[in-house]
């Protein structure tokens, strides 16, 4: 190595530590930078000749005939020492940039050209590079350089590249991600243990947070295989920027592919009829993006129930999943004359299995169609406390469906009191014990037409910096691998669900893997004491608790405190942040602590109105007062209890009997996977507990042989347990499945209906 006797870097900026090993490996060579663009082209600042060795961190002194300036980025020019952005005239600039009018005028201006990077420039002609101008990430106010964060997370063991990058943020404008490559011990410990890859990350961003000022936090880590460079080692930026704006120029396309074909604009209604979506998402921003309201429709319905949607929401467009088409064509054939035929998009791509298809318009043809005319829309200055976002269907108290006018500011608020509830964000304890931090992974198995999915699971979990995994179709076990292979961190769930967990025979072949998982909500339905402790062993270091709310409120109203890991068991937690409740007993009266009645509520996010609807709004929403039908009571300690659906209650011998109330009892029998009660008639007591059980695998292999004794062994269980008029005294019957909404509430008016005929067959007989 004696042989070399001059060392000149170029290309990107050399750290003090490189430059250290270099004079210590080549102690008698000349050693140090250059500095040069391809429009100028090639060098404006290298080592002199009569230098032994460059001033460390110097990209070399400006060459002759080469003029400089450095601009501050207030306009003004910067003095000698003063940061800002190199712009350098001399006799060999380039023209431009062949075939870009545009760029050519960004960038060559008025004979000088603007290099984007921030420089130094030292009496001596010295040039420092700073960073990269158009790299810098504007957060609050401050800006933040990637190669500062690049260098701390480089000082990490497990990183061997990294690259640091601005992603938008609704408050912050933009917050840092990072994308770093791991070393090959970190890789092994991966692919021997894949939850070490939580840890791992964890362990990262903790590292950048105990050395950084809080602005310069990172919202994120993603583990790449190697980071993208040119040939002259710079880092490919672009190419993680450019991922990063897919959603945002997916979003702006698919609005100006819809404005362009199909005329959406204010107020107009699309319905989306499909399942979980990579693009539901997509389509709900480039909707709201024009002004326009979306209606999520179950994909199970039938085409009887999705035209009544269609008619009650005055949807102009369909955009529906193949699968689905064949549904939403029988629709939109029957509704309004048909005129909506003509108007449905298909989700994704055309697949040759179905040939009907050919005729439809497909969403990836609507982006290309946006992307490739002139932009027709522009997002206006909304009234958001009135401007409706979703028209999202719920049977209410009582009734068929309606439309809940829910307008952007409830959707907006919820996911505020939400984070601060929860105080996302804030250094309230260690991370290791925060509930939502980011960086960490939900998976989405609610449906995202129903109000939970849609803004808890989605909108709350982005905001929250986190990931989301769209599950298309819920399945239990698929649900299980899907944990595993994404390392979920955080479940939220409706009852039955919840029971599984518990109760399933298969989760035992999970149960070690499981443990990635670190908060898991319960909603949509209370869960009984029991089957919450049963989640308690299951996971032991995991937050878990319940939630409360409905559709009429946007979401939550209310959710087990930040403050304590566990939820108490039975209770929908104490209200959000803004949140006002009253218990009003059946006299009109307000109930005192632990006195049930109706829950009424108030919050920032309550819905408008049933659209469409004047006296189911006027029974229901009264003075921004939202009547749950909900029978609830509040204990001492704010935390609320829900105790059942009003109109569910039985009246057994004058004293009232919750179902929910012996469905849990009845769920702590080792022969039961579900139950549903419901009231029916008796000439005695007016009305008497009936229970509809679905048993376990195991149990439902004996009922040939053991049916009468199960069911009076159930019967006994409780009576063993409930006083006497909340006995079985209807009975016991076997189902295959307990009939349920897509949220996890029980259709009891289903098996009412059961009931009322098997008493008339019995009494033919």
């Amino acid at each position: 190595m004696s042989s070399v006797k001059c060392v000149i870097v170029g290309a990107a900026p050399m750290t003090k530590e490189i430059n250290a090993l270099l004079f210590n490996v080549f102690p008698s060579a000349q050693i140090g930078q250059a500095y040069g663009t391809t429009e100028t082209p090639a060098v404006l600042a290298t080592v002199p000749f009569e230098q032994q060795r460059g001033p460390v961190g110097s990209a070399g002194r400006l060459l002759p005939g080469v003029e400089a300036r450095v601009v501050k980025f207030d306009g003004t020019f910067a003095r000698h020492g003063e940061p800002g952005e190199l712009e350098v005239r001399c006799p060999n600039m380039a023209l431009g940039y062949l075939d870009n009018e545009e760029a050519t005028l960004e960038t060559f201006r008025d004979g000088w050209i603007r290099t984007g990077d921030e420089v130094i420039l030292t009496k001596d002609r010295e040039v420092y590079i700073v960073d990269r101008i158009k790299e810098f990430i504007k957060v609050n106010g401050y800006q933040v350089a990637p190669a500062e964060l690049e260098g701390c997370l480089l000082d990490h063991l497990d990183v061997v590249e990294s690259c640091v990058i601005g992603v938008p943020h609704e408050y912050s404008g933009e917050v840092p991600l990072a994308f770093v490559a791991l070393s090959s011990d970190a890789n092994k410990r991966i692919r021997q243990n894949p939850s070490a890859s939580r840890a791992i990350k964890q362990s990262i961003l903790q590292h950048v947070t105990r050395n950084k000022v809080r602005y310069k936090h990172l919202t994120d880590v993603r583990f790449v295989p190697s980071i993208p460079k040119t040939a002259s080692g710079k880092i490919l930026r672009r190419q993680f920027r450019e991922q990063s704006k897919i959603v945002r120029s997916r979003t702006s396309a698919l609005a100006n592919g819809l404005k362009h074909r199909y005329c959406i604009g204010e107020d107009d209604v699309v319905l989306i009829f499909s399942r979980n979506h990579i693009d539901y998402p997509i389509v709900i921003w480039a909707v709201h993006r024009i002004g326009g309201i979306i209606s999520g429709a179950n994909p199970d319905y039938t085409a009887q129930e999705l035209r009544y949607q269609l008619e009650i929401s005055k949807a102009v467009l369909i955009i529906t999943h193949p699968d689905t088409l064949n549904i939403a064509v029988s629709a939109a054939e029957a509704n309004n004359g048909g005129v909506l035929l003509d108007r449905i998009v298909l989700l994704g791509a055309r697949t040759q299995s179905n040939p009907t298809n050919s005729s439809y318009v497909t969403l990836h043809e609507l982006v290309a169609l946006g992307l490739s005319k002139p932009l027709t829309y522009f997002e206006s200055k909304i009234n958001g406390k009135t401007k409706l976002a979703f028209l999202s269907f719920s049977s209410g108290t009582t009734g068929k469906p309606k439309a809940v006018a829910i307008p952007h500011f409830s959707v907006i608020t919820n996911v505020i009191q939400m984070a601060v509830h929860n105080r996302v964000s804030e250094e309230y304890t260690s991370w290791e014990n925060r509930r939502y931090r980011p960086g960490d992974i939900a998976m989405c198995v609610l449906p995202l037409y129903h109000i939970y999915g849609l803004v808890l699971n989605l909108h709350f979990i982005l905001f929250c910096g986190m990931s989301v995994v769209i599950v298309p179709k819920y399945n239990f076990i698929g649900m299980l691998d899907s944990i595993i292979r994404h390392r979920v961190t955080h479940l939220m769930l409706v009852p039955p669900q919840a029971v599984l967990l518990c109760k399933h025979p298969v989760v035992k072949q999970y149960k070690a893997k499981l443990q990635v998982v670190r908060m898991i909500m319960v909603a949509a339905a209370p869960l009984s004491r029991e089957v919450n402790q049963q989640l308690f062993q299951l996971f032991p270091d995991a937050h878990i608790g319940q939630s409360y709310g409905m559709t009429e409120t946007c979401t939550v109203t209310s959710s087990w405190p930040v403050t304590r890991k566990r939820g108490t068991s039975g209770s929908g937690g104490q209200l959000l942040p803004g949140v006002v409740a009253k218990v009003v007993k059946s006299d009109g009266s307000l109930a005192n602590y632990d006195e049930p009645g109706e829950l009424v509520t108030w919050s920032p996010s309550n819905a408008l109105r049933y659209q469409n609807d004047a006296q189911a709004s006027k029974d229901t929403f009264i003075d921004g007062w939202v009547r749950t039908g909900d029978e609830a009571k509040v204990d001492k300690n704010a935390e609320l209890w829900i105790l059942d659906r009003m109109k569910e209650i039985m009246k057994v011998r004058g004293f009232q009997v919750a179902p929910a109330e012996l469905e849990g009892c009845i769920l702590d029998h080792p022969d039961v996977s579900d139950a549903c009660v419901v009231g029916i008639p008796d000439e005695y007591s007016g009305e008497v507990p009936l229970a509809f059980v679905v048993l376990t695998e195991e149990a439902r292999s004996k009922v040939l042989e053991r049916g009468p004794q199960i069911k009076d062994s159930i019967i006994k269980h409780v009576a063993s347990s409930k006083v006497n008029y909340k006995h079985l005294k209807g009975g016991v019957e076997f189902v295959s499945a307990i009939p349920k909404n897509p949220s996890g509430k029980l259709l009891r008016r289903v098996l009412r209906q059961h009931a009322r005929s098997l008493r008339k067959r019995e009494a033919k007989m």
